[in-house]
């Protein structure tokens, strides 16, 4: 029943993109704008060498639901 850490958009044009994946490159799904709440179910990793470190996405969910809605750039997400 852990929603997981939630936080607000606050992107520089006012919307951030819901990404079916983990890179600008995949489908986008919807638009999420500014002061909108999400909770992070999820955080994505890479591999630097033998070395897994965050990177910029995350998957999240909208506010108090636990449903996975899609992926964003966690640079746009800020803690409430």
């Amino acid at each position: 029943s852990d929603l997981g850490p939630t936080k607000t958009v606050q992107s520089p044009d006012g919307t951030l993109n819901v990404r079916r994946g983990m890179s600008g490159n995949f489908e986008l799904i919807t638009k999420l704008n500014n002061g909108d709440k999400v909770h992070i179910r999820s955080e994505g990793y890479k591999y630097i060498g033998n070395n897994a470190v965050l990177n910029d996405w995350v998957s999240i969910s909208l506010e108090d639901t636990m449903e996975h809605i899609g992926f964003v750039n966690r640079n746009f997400l800020k803690a409430i």
